[in-house]
């Protein structure tokens, strides 16, 4: 497991990077200006699986030093930007050469419906017809949210507020924007749930809808069962939708 320290203020270039790459198992941890790793970084770090490895953009000397002296995971490169530690923090995540490219969406996302074998991670009618739509470059966001939306479904969130939950997983969870989505849930033929929702999982802003791509979805309770729904896997929507989602 690689972990990158970021300054808040470069995150979103760590994130493109690590994105553009095809990375899917580095983590972004975002730092302040702080002289020493926050409690959190520090628990996050402690924990880490054994033979990870850390690297520090935008971090102050005092830091590096600080995180050089917990010893609990290898020190890689640390560079003041991600422009000009480009070269370095590729070798870093990439030793090997590049990395294998995540799948093409509407895969990704069909791969997590299959994995949760209780089968309470469901697609809505058509929830993955523009997905291969979105650009290559958020491939690896929609690969963190399949994967994150299958942990949601197939043990819930452990008792987290869904924004900390996804953060976990490397994803930004909005709970509201300016698109709604109306949902029907069907079962056997017959109606057995509606409700609105505005959640979704996103990437990308004052882009191009392809590179803006937004995953919207929403939990329902049906006979003492939790269903996470997925209702769209596509590049940015121009407007509010309708859509039906059949349980098996």
């Amino acid at each position: 497991m690689r972990f990158l320290l970021v300054h808040k203020d470069r995150v979103k270039d760590a994130r493109e990077l690590v994105d553009g790459l095809g990375i899917t198992d580095a983590e972004v941890l975002p730092i302040g200006s702080d002289n020493a790793p926050t409690d959190a970084v520090r628990l996050r770090l402690a924990v880490a699986p054994p033979g990870s490895s850390v690297a520090c953009i935008g971090a102050n000397r005092k830091f590096q030093k600080a995180l050089a002296e917990m010893a609990t995971v290898a020190i890689g490169p640390c560079v003041s930007t991600v422009v000009g530690g480009r070269v370095a923090l590729t070798e870093w995540l990439c030793p090997g050469g590049p990395a294998q490219a995540p799948g093409k969406p509407a895969d990704e996302m069909n791969a997590a419906v299959q994995s949760v074998t209780a089968g309470t991670l469901v697609l809505a009618a058509g929830a993955l017809n523009e997905a291969n739509n979105i650009d290559a470059v958020r491939h690896a966001f929609v690969a963190r949210s399949a994967r994150g939306l299958a942990k949601l479904a197939a043990s819930g969130s452990g008792g987290l507020p869904l924004a900390d939950f996804f953060q976990a997983e490397q994803v930004q969870f909005a709970n509201s924007g300016q698109v709604r989505v109306e949902v029907e849930v069907f079962r056997c033929g017959a109606l057995v749930a509606t409700t609105t929702t505005e959640f979704h999982l996103k990437q990308g802003e004052r882009t191009t809808p392809e590179r803006a791509p937004r995953i919207y979805f929403c939990t329902v309770d049906i006979q003492a069962r939790t269903y996470v729904l997925v209702l769209r896997c596509a590049p940015h929507p121009t407007a509010s939708f309708k859509v039906s989602v059949y349980l098996p």
